[in-house]
């Protein structure tokens, strides 16, 4: 599958929408996702404003120049240990030249190292959070464990593997659970996060493929 149908899938479009969008055919959209053919630079830079897609992945390039390589999960446990995946994909390329772009606003001020340590694949199998993240795919987690408001987060709850999950914050500093299909929304008091009810061991900062399709 490639990179522009799987960002065009997060986005909720198919390709006759996307392609009014541009103001292109149809067909030049199903060429661009073929590998047939690749967009103009100035249409490049509307799809990338338009889908949140990183600029180099809509020509299906990673420089191999400067870039580490990362391992890929298949689950993960209550203790943050992730159990190797042994598919098609066990690792992972990801270029340093992304690392800022990565990270929230708020860690740029305390950069973290662009190192493979700081980040693993998580592959979700899981339709909890589409189209935001798409059943039976690879994302790249960044490890922390803090909150940060209306992203996905890597976390376990009540000492269970790790899911994904929407996390929220409000002015008390509880920790709402949301728009997860296959849990009821919750709200978590600062105590239960303190004890361990809830633990937050990365966020999603990029769906990098699917698989299947």
């Amino acid at each position: 599958m490639s990179y522009l149908k799987e960002y065009r899938l997060r986005a909720g479009l198919n390709q006759e929408q996307l392609a009014k969008r541009l103001n292109v055919s149809q067909a030049c959209v199903s060429r661009w996702e073929h590998g047939k053919a690749y967009p103009e630079i100035d249409t490049a830079k509307q799809i990338s404003i338009l889908l949140h897609m990183p600029f180099h992945l809509i020509f299906n390039y990673i420089s191999p120049i400067g870039s580490f390589s990362i391992p890929v999960y298949e689950s993960v446990n209550r203790d943050g240990q992730g159990r190797l995946w042994h598919g098609d994909i066990p690792h992972i390329t990801v270029a340093e030249e992304d690392v800022l772009r990565y990270l929230p606003a708020e860690n740029l001020m305390h950069p973290v190292p662009s190192e493979s340590n700081n980040f693993i694949g998580y592959l979700c199998r899981s339709t909890a959070l589409s189209p935001h993240v798409m059943p039976n795919s690879v994302n790249i987690i960044y490890r922390t464990s803090i909150v940060h408001p209306n992203r996905i987060h890597l976390a376990s709850i009540n000492n269970q593997d790790c899911i994904l999950v929407r996390l929220q914050t409000d002015n008390r500093n509880h920790v709402i659970l949301s728009d997860n299909i296959d849990l009821p929304p919750r709200c978590f008091h600062p105590t239960e996060v303190r004890k361990g009810v809830l633990r937050i061991f990365g966020m999603v900062v990029e769906t990098r493929l699917a698989l299947g399709y």
